[in-house]
């Protein structure tokens, strides 16, 4: 059932969501230690944890499918 279309869409969902969350942390981090609350750093930190999300989970699925 992992290797149907709806498998595959399912596992690629899930990735983004880890690497997702884990940009999202990073980015929690910095605002912690007082980093990033100027209005427009912190919408460019946004957009670089989806732009992040999104960039690891397809490097991820390329290597899968690659290597």
């Amino acid at each position: 059932v992992m290797t149907s279309p709806l498998g595959y869409v399912v596992l690629v969902g899930l990735t983004w969501a880890f690497f997702n969350h884990m940009a999202s942390g990073i980015r929690h981090w910095f605002l912690d230690i007082g980093a990033n609350y100027e209005l427009q750093t912190n919408k460019n930190s946004a957009r670089a944890v989806l732009v992040t999300g999104i960039v690891l989970t397809a490097l991820f699925w390329a290597a899968v499918f690659l290597l």
